[in-house]
């Protein structure tokens, strides 16, 4: 099968590693359960400019280069890339390019086709391709993502899509084909049985 896969919250731990460099730089005390949204703007109170200010701050930093995998997540990888075409479909933006290559060749040496840089729903629009039309363009049989934006979007183009639990979806109303899921080993297991 052809799986795309989203980075941050579901391959890397980006929230935690922001949060921590935030409160360090601007001596707030951010902590992960304030991210009720993944509207960073919302969260931190500031206009959407200066919060992506602060967020290109950081994917400025030594910190953002050494975001920590989530857990599983490279075992995982490890089994899926086996059996099936794994590609990365994110929504950073595309003046990291360079950085987000270097952060999956690290973590998941060998495992992706490629990396889709995708049209965000918080940025301003570009000339970017959806993450739904990414996947269409690619043939892709799943798609694993935990913003529900995006996996609702995707599921009219993805046969099954999985929405990784995070604090910022928990209410979602999904479609029959976004399956809730809580770990990797899960994810594993689900596309196991396809």
């Amino acid at each position: 099968m052809i799986i795309a896969i989203d980075i941050d919250e579901v391959l890397g731990d980006f929230l935690s590693s922001f949060i921590k460099y935030h409160n360090d730089k601007y001596q707030t005390s951010m902590i992960t359960d304030d991210f009720v949204t993944y509207d960073f703007s919302k969260v931190m109170n500031y206009s959407k400019d200066e919060a992506y200010k602060r967020i290109d701050e950081f994917m400025g930093s030594e910190d953002f280069k050494n975001i920590p995998t989530i857990e599983g997540s490279k075992e995982a990888i490890e089994i899926l890339k086996k059996n099936h075409k794994l590609h990365i479909v994110t929504a950073r933006p595309k003046f990291i390019a360079e950085k987000t290559q270097e952060w999956i060749d690290r973590n998941f040496p060998d495992a992706f086709e490629k990396i889709h840089f995708a049209y965000s729903v918080y940025r301003n629009p570009s000339d970017s391709f959806t993450k739904s039309e990414i996947c269409k363009n690619i043939g892709s049989d799943v798609f694993i993502e935990d913003m529900p934006e995006y996996a609702i979007e995707a599921s009219v183009n993805v046969p099954q899509v999985f929405l990784v639990d995070r604090l910022w979806n928990k209410n979602s109303s999904l479609p029959k084909n976004v399956k809730k899921v809580f770990s990797w080993r899960e994810i594993v297991e689900r596309i196991e049985e396809l």
